[in-house]
């Protein structure tokens, strides 16, 4: 990770913002989830984060300050069943960026997280399609958001672009969720 941000800043000066956009998803009940998944998951989802946040910081002082935007889960909050390793590896992004938000405001850094509910992507394309009937379970899903849908990835970004620009200058620590109303 040091040597990619050095590379990084040999060619376009010292980071100032970082957006931790990562995860996998692996489901299964809790009492018969392998170790095997149950690493992979963690080491995606959650070393990734701590790595890449670890290795901007030096570029994110040298910058003056600047902005982590992690991506969580409204997972993070609530759980369903077979979701209950991929809910604890996006509740320890929150809390990782909880705690990266209070080491590091000294800095001028802040670090604040989105927590997405379910988003039109190819991920959720993959979860269907082991379904027995994908329609179906499309419409289940977007049944569960009071909006009605699913979350576009735009939708998402503009809640990243938001904490990471000017205008979120005094929110650090903080977790917005762009989840069409789902955990209300």
């Amino acid at each position: 990770m040091q040597r990619a941000f050095g590379c990084i800043a040999s060619a376009c000066g010292p980071v100032d913002t970082l957006v931790n956009n990562v995860g996998i998803e692996i489901t299964g009940p809790l009492t018969g989830f392998s170790l095997a998944d149950y690493e992979r998951l963690f080491a995606v989802n959650v070393r990734s984060v701590f790595l890449c946040s670890r290795a901007a910081v030096p570029d994110l002082v040298r910058a003056g300050g600047g902005s982590i935007v992690n991506l969580a889960s409204v997972a993070s909050f609530r759980t369903w069943p077979g979701d209950g390793v991929y809910s604890a590896t996006k509740a320890a992004v929150l809390s990782l960026t909880r705690a990266f938000a209070s080491e590091l405001a000294a800095s001028g850094i802040r670090v604040n997280a989105v927590a997405p509910a379910i988003v039109d992507t190819p991920m959720t394309d993959r979860a269907l399609a082991v379904e027995p009937d994908a329609v179906e379970g499309r419409r289940r899903r977007e049944r569960l958001h009071p909006l009605g849908r699913l979350a576009q990835a735009g939708e998402v970004a503009e809640a990243v672009y938001f904490l990471a620009s000017a205008r979120a200058s005094f929110t650090t620590g903080a977790c917005l969720s762009v989840d069409g109303g789902l955990l209300a």
